[in-house]
């Protein structure tokens, strides 16, 4: 951020300090002066305190909006975007929460959605913030553009279709989606929001961690459907094409053991007790989600799977703001519709933004 990137050389930023800036010939010279010194020294002293915040927004004394917003770009990958956002911090300028948002947009939807490498446009975000550090004239506003543009520039919703078709050629559809957990967390997150509870069903921590032998996102078709509950509703889906689907995928607020994702909807739904005490913990009492499923559906069928599957596609385009119209041969691309093993005879196309009212700035 203080003095420059170079993409083409590796630790640029030590032969600038240490073999170009700060020399002992410089000084002899007379171009470095002990000014230059405690300048950079202060910068450094500023910095750290910013840094720290961006990191571990947790500890600090920040807005509950600027919070969130610094908390999900850690989650979905802040990269290339700590100097930016160390430097628009440093100059205090304002609208750091849009910023903050253009940048989690920007992570979500190029790195996830489109598939493209985690570096990408790093060295151009990078100079971004040493040009916005010492420029004068430039403002927090043109930093949202730029970031906005980029956005705009590198996601391709064609991609991101194409990407989810190869992912069903692999037998393995939305499980295997580097962003699957993060979308179904911030839809959980929304669910929550919507409903005015505060209550948080699921810890990011919790969800995200590998537990041998436990899932915390549950295929509500089970991947091995032996059931006669699975057997009989879905017959023409006998390649299991909608397992994998995103309708399908759930969050748990609570991990289970692999086996109970075999059981039939019915007790999947419903919490079980024996003597007074939970033996299984069914959607019922689970998260805004689980929640959401029960009160929602009556059966689980091929139907279901993909109504649910337009609800998310849905809170997908409105949530990132993505400017595309879902056409029914792109939906079905997604949600690997066919139809031999999905007839539909009257689909539910829900609109997330019409049914539930949210203030925009608490999303």
């Amino acid at each position: 951020m203080y003095f420059r990137y170079d993409r083409k050389k590796a630790m640029v930023f030590k032969d600038d300090l240490l073999s170009l800036y700060f020399t002992s010939k410089r000084i002899y010279t007379k171009e470095l002066t002990p000014q230059d010194i405690l300048d950079y020294v202060y910068s450094l002293s500023k910095s750290i305190v910013k840094w720290y915040k961006i990191n571990c927004p947790n500890d600090t004394s920040s807005s509950e909006k600027e919070k969130i917003g610094l908390i999900k770009l850690n989650r979905v990958g802040i990269g290339s975007f700590r100097p930016l956002l160390m430097a628009a911090y440093l100059k205090n300028n304002g609208n750091i929460e849009m910023l903050l948002s253009a940048c989690e947009r920007f992570r979500f939807l190029v790195s996830h959605l489109t598939d493209r490498r985690s570096n990408t446009a790093d060295s151009h975000f990078y100079n971004l913030a040493h040009t916005y550090y010492c420029s004068k004239d430039m403002d927090i506003n043109a930093l949202i553009a730029d970031v906005n543009d980029k956005t705009d520039r590198w996601f391709n919703f064609d991609i991101f279709v194409s990407s989810c078709i190869d992912r069903y050629k692999k037998n393995s559809g939305f499980y295997s989606w580097k962003g699957t957990r993060y979308f179904l967390f911030e839809y959980e997150r929304y669910l929550q929001m919507a409903s005015c509870d505060k209550t948080i069903k699921c810890n990011w921590d919790d969800f995200v961690r590998n537990q041998k032998e436990i899932t915390s996102i549950e295929h509500i078709y089970p991947q091995t459907p032996t059931d006669t509950y699975w057997t009989s509703r879905f017959i023409a889906d006998s390649d299991k094409v909608l397992v994998n689907s995103l309708g399908n995928l759930l969050l748990l607020s609570i991990g289970k053991n692999i086996q109970e994702q075999n059981y039939s909807f019915d007790k999947k739904k419903n919490t079980t007790r024996e003597n007074g005490k939970i033996t299984h913990h069914g959607y019922d009492s689970g998260s805004y989600s689980e929640l959401e499923v029960v009160q929602t559906f009556n059966e689980w069928t091929p139907e279901s799977i993909i109504n649910r599957g337009r609800r998310l596609l849905n809170f997908l385009i409105e949530n990132w703001k993505i400017n595309v119209v879902l056409t029914e041969e792109n939906i079905n691309k997604i949600l690997n519709i066919h139809p031999k093993t999905a007839k539909i005879s009257h689909p539910i196309m829900v609109d997330v933004a019409d049914e539930i009212e949210v203030d925009e700035d608490e999303l």
